[in-house]
């Protein structure tokens, strides 16, 4: 039975809520640097940029897992696997789009996923300039909020072939 976001507190020990609070904070700090006259980008070993943002957004959602879930693993795109003793493994993108973010563009995202014993459990996907969140779990649906409103159930196209979707 698929429940909204607001009532998932007890599943996984609080992991799907925590999934959609860590990506909330993490997307919100990377605000403090965007359209930021003062912003530097580096370019990482792949010639993708990287910049201050990504890297404190990540180490701030590694810091805010690890102190509610600290046997859990964490894989994060700009730091190093961290290896943990239970069944869970979060996944961490802090800026997919950096592209966007360093040219000013409001269509970058936080996404934090959750594994559990390496299958998929839930992800969120924080959009900061929109303020908008969709976040989906197993057997729990698909949800989206922006703005400060209440959650709805996400929309889903009912096209069976990607070449007639819009």
């Amino acid at each position: 039975m698929s429940s909204s976001p607001d009532q998932w507190s007890s599943l996984h020990d609080g992991r799907l809520s925590a999934m959609i609070e860590v990506a909330d904070a993490a997307g919100r700090h990377t605000l403090k640097y965007f359209r930021s006259a003062s912003l530097t980008i580096d370019s990482k070993s792949d010639d993708s940029p990287v910049t201050v943002a990504d890297r404190e957004a990540e180490q701030l959602a590694r810091e805010l897992l690890l102190e509610r879930f600290p046997d859990d693993s964490i894989h994060g795109e700009e730091f190093d696997d961290q290896s943990g003793s239970s069944p869970y493994r979060w996944v961490i993108d802090p800026i997919d789009g950096t592209k966007s973010f360093v040219c000013g563009v409001p269509l970058y995202s936080t996404l934090l996923a959750l594994e559990l014993d390496g299958q998929p459990l839930g992800g969120v996907i924080f959009i900061p300039p929109l303020d908008e969140v969709v976040v989906a779990a197993i057997g729990q649906g698909a949800w989206t909020k922006w703005n400060g409103s209440d959650w709805q159930t996400a929309a889903v196209s009912d096209r069976s072939e990607m070449a007639e979707a819009i």
